[in-house]
Protein backbone atom coordinates (compact mmCIF):
# COMPACT_ATOMS: atom_id res chain seq x y z
CA UNK A 1 0.00 0.00 0.00
CA UNK A 2 1.45 3.35 -1.03
CA UNK A 3 1.01 6.65 0.77
CA UNK A 4 -0.55 9.60 -1.06
CA UNK A 5 2.70 11.62 -1.06
CA UNK A 6 4.38 9.16 -3.45
CA UNK A 7 5.94 10.74 -6.50
CA UNK A 8 5.83 14.35 -5.32
CA UNK A 9 8.87 16.49 -6.03
CA UNK A 10 11.08 16.81 -2.95
CA UNK A 11 9.91 13.52 -1.36
CA UNK A 12 12.63 10.85 -1.26
CA UNK A 13 14.71 8.51 0.87
CA UNK A 14 18.18 9.84 1.76
CA UNK A 15 20.77 7.18 2.60
CA UNK A 16 23.46 8.32 5.04
CA UNK A 17 26.15 6.80 7.26
CA UNK A 18 25.47 6.17 10.95
CA UNK A 19 27.99 8.93 11.64
CA UNK A 20 25.77 11.55 9.95
CA UNK A 21 25.42 14.63 12.20
CA UNK A 22 21.63 14.13 12.39
CA UNK A 23 22.28 11.28 14.86
CA UNK A 24 24.51 13.26 17.27
CA UNK A 25 23.39 14.97 20.48
CA UNK A 26 19.71 14.07 20.07
CA UNK A 27 17.05 14.33 22.70
CA UNK A 28 13.40 13.51 23.09
CA UNK A 29 11.16 16.12 24.65
CA UNK A 30 8.24 14.80 26.69
CA UNK A 31 5.65 17.34 27.73
CA UNK A 32 2.68 17.13 30.02
CA UNK A 33 0.31 19.83 31.14
CA UNK A 34 2.70 21.11 33.79
CA UNK A 35 6.07 19.56 33.01
CA UNK A 36 8.66 19.43 30.23
CA UNK A 37 11.35 16.77 30.32
CA UNK A 38 14.29 16.20 27.97
CA UNK A 39 15.65 12.67 27.57
CA UNK A 40 19.04 12.27 25.89
CA UNK A 41 19.21 9.66 23.13
CA UNK A 42 22.53 7.74 23.03
CA UNK A 43 24.46 8.54 19.83
CA UNK A 44 24.63 4.87 18.76
CA UNK A 45 20.90 4.21 19.15
CA UNK A 46 18.90 4.58 15.94
CA UNK A 47 15.29 3.42 15.63
CA UNK A 48 12.66 3.63 12.91
CA UNK A 49 10.33 6.56 13.52
CA UNK A 50 7.40 4.55 12.13
CA UNK A 51 7.66 1.13 13.83
CA UNK A 52 10.39 1.74 16.46
CA UNK A 53 12.56 -1.14 15.20
CA UNK A 54 16.23 -0.70 16.06
CA UNK A 55 18.42 -0.01 13.02
CA UNK A 56 21.91 -1.48 13.25
CA UNK A 57 23.02 -1.12 9.61
CA UNK A 58 25.95 1.15 8.72
CA UNK A 59 23.77 2.90 6.13
CA UNK A 60 20.59 4.51 7.46
CA UNK A 61 17.58 5.77 5.50
CA UNK A 62 16.08 9.17 6.23
CA UNK A 63 12.55 9.83 5.02
CA UNK A 64 12.33 13.29 3.45
CA UNK A 65 9.20 15.27 2.59
CA UNK A 66 9.44 18.52 0.64
CA UNK A 67 13.26 18.36 0.97
CA UNK A 68 13.13 18.23 4.80
CA UNK A 69 14.08 15.24 6.93
CA UNK A 70 10.96 13.82 8.57
CA UNK A 71 12.75 10.99 10.37
CA UNK A 72 14.45 7.63 10.19
CA UNK A 73 12.87 4.72 8.34
CA UNK A 74 13.76 1.00 8.40
CA UNK A 75 13.89 -1.27 5.36
CA UNK A 76 10.59 -2.97 6.19
CA UNK A 77 8.67 0.32 6.53
CA UNK A 78 10.26 1.68 3.36
CA UNK A 79 9.14 -1.43 1.44
CA UNK A 80 5.64 -1.35 2.99
CA UNK A 81 4.87 2.37 2.78
CA UNK A 82 7.31 4.16 0.47
CA UNK A 83 8.48 1.65 -2.18
CA UNK A 84 8.28 4.19 -5.00
CA UNK A 85 10.25 6.97 -3.35
CA UNK A 86 13.50 7.85 -5.11
CA UNK A 87 16.56 6.74 -3.13
CA UNK A 88 19.41 9.24 -2.96
CA UNK A 89 22.81 8.60 -1.46
CA UNK A 90 24.18 11.55 0.55
CA UNK A 91 27.23 12.11 -1.67
CA UNK A 92 24.97 12.44 -4.74
CA UNK A 93 23.20 15.49 -3.38
CA UNK A 94 26.35 17.31 -2.14
CA UNK A 95 27.52 18.43 -5.58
Amino acid sequence: MSMSSQGKEGNYILVVDRSYPFFKDRKIIVMTEDKREEIRVPDGLIVCDICNAEIVDEKVMLLCFEDHIWGVICKRCRENYYPDFEVRVKKEIEK
